[in-house]
């Protein structure tokens, strides 16, 4: 989860988005979507899937650069 919440971290800062416009978007409280981003909050489906839409990614893509990373690590 650590790492998909840092992939979601990243693509927010890469689009220049602040935490406020992100959740607003998900339909998320902002501190929700920041302990999401720092892998210390699990998550619903339904939440992952709103944001991968908000930033037009595949969900599959948001999973699998995180069992990469994951992979590459261990």
């Amino acid at each position: 989860m650590k790492k998909i919440g840092q992939n979601l971290a990243d693509l927010r800062r890469a689009r220049r988005k602040d935490v406020e416009t992100v959740a607003i978007a998900a339909n998320v409280r902002s501190d929700l979507l920041l302990r999401i981003e720092k892998g210390q909050q699990d998550f619903r489906l339904k939440t992952l899937f709103a944001l991968c839409k908000y930033y037009s990614v595949d969900f599959e893509s948001i999973i699998n650069q995180a069992e990469l990373i994951s992979f590459k690590l261990t």
